[in-house]
């Protein structure tokens, strides 16, 4: 009875060991699974975070890609259209600057032009009064030229009148030197007196 209370109380200590033992490893191995599935779960949430940043930092450098994307174009459509706006001034400067030049050479052109014809015309109107002026002395002399003629007729037989008049005498002693002459000539030469000195 006593190898058989012994060998209950045995097999009895030995199953309590063994739950005992059993416990422990259930206990082990539940705080084992704990902390493994803990650490999955940390994984997974590290996972499920990383994921969500890697998300959200693609979404963030998308977003900032399309910002500066939309300020580029913005900043590209207005320094286009600031260089349309200084290529029209620009233009518009050129063409103002042309016109004013092209309108100082022709008022340049229009008053070398007129330059050339006050000249020309002041030319022609002086041939015009030297013709006309000639025209009215022709036409002047030509109705007093009757009148003229026999006034200078009458003035000249008066100035030769009274010339003679004047020189009568002096034409007799020419007339009388010509005669004197004109006999000496005819008569030969004349002998020369000789003088005591010789």
């Amino acid at each position: 009875l006593q190898r058989v209370g012994r060998g209950y109380f045995a097999r009895k200590r030995a199953l309590e060991a063994l739950l005992r033992n059993l416990k422990m490893f259930h206990q082990a191995a539940f705080t084992i699974q704990t902390a493994f599935r803990s650490h999955l779960r940390r994984r997974a949430r590290r996972k499920k975070r990383m994921a969500f940043q890697d998300r959200q930092n693609r979404a963030a450098l998308l977003i900032q890609a399309l910002f500066r994307g939309h300020v580029g174009r913005n900043v590209a459509r207005e320094r286009w259209r600031e260089y349309l706006r200084q290529k029209a001034a620009a233009t518009k400067i050129e063409a103002l600057a042309r016109s004013f030049l092209t309108r100082r050479r022709l008022q340049r052109r229009v008053a070398d032009v007129v330059k050339v014809q006050c000249v020309v015309r002041r030319h022609a109107a002086q041939l015009l009064l030297a013709r006309m002026k000639e025209q009215k002395k022709m036409a002047y002399y030509a109705e007093k030229e009757p009148q003229l003629v026999k006034i200078q007729a009458t003035f000249r037989a008066w100035f030769t009148r009274e010339w003679f008049k004047a020189n009568r005498v002096y034409l007799e002693i020419a007339r009388t030197r010509r005669t004197v002459r004109r006999t000496l000539s005819l008569l030969g030469p004349v002998p020369t007196v000789p003088t005591d000195a010789q």
